[in-house]
């Protein structure tokens, strides 16, 4: 993913678009967006992450941004937890590897064409 990310900011159209923010784990991705919120377009994250996973995140940030947008990275085929699925299904999902092409498409099909 950090391979396709790089590849994503020297395109000269996504140097303008993108601005990330990282954080290394849930906790620090939700007191980040609960900072910064109001400068964040979307919001980015893996499903399996420390101390706090995606899903978990997402509906924390969801509670302060009920228009949050975000797209969630998996490494996994399909989840078998019922409820996550159903979480998981309303986000666009990109599984690992993913190009850089679909990256950037995919953030311009969620900022754009979504707003």
């Amino acid at each position: 993913m950090r391979k396709a990310c790089q590849s994503v900011k020297t395109d000269a159209s996504a140097r303008i678009l993108l601005a990330p923010l990282t954080a290394t784990n849930g906790i620090e991705a939700v007191a980040l967006y609960t900072e910064k919120g109001k400068q964040i377009d979307l919001v980015a994250t893996d499903l399996n992450m420390p101390f706090m996973g995606g899903l978990d995140v997402l509906a924390e940030l969801r509670k302060l941004n009920p228009n949050l947008k975000a797209i969630v990275f998996t490494g996994m085929g399909i989840v078998q937890e019922p409820v996550a699925a159903k979480n998981l299904a309303q986000y666009i999902c990109l599984k690992k590897p993913f190009d850089a092409a679909l990256l950037l498409n995919t953030l311009h099909s969620v900022l754009v064409k979504n707003s």
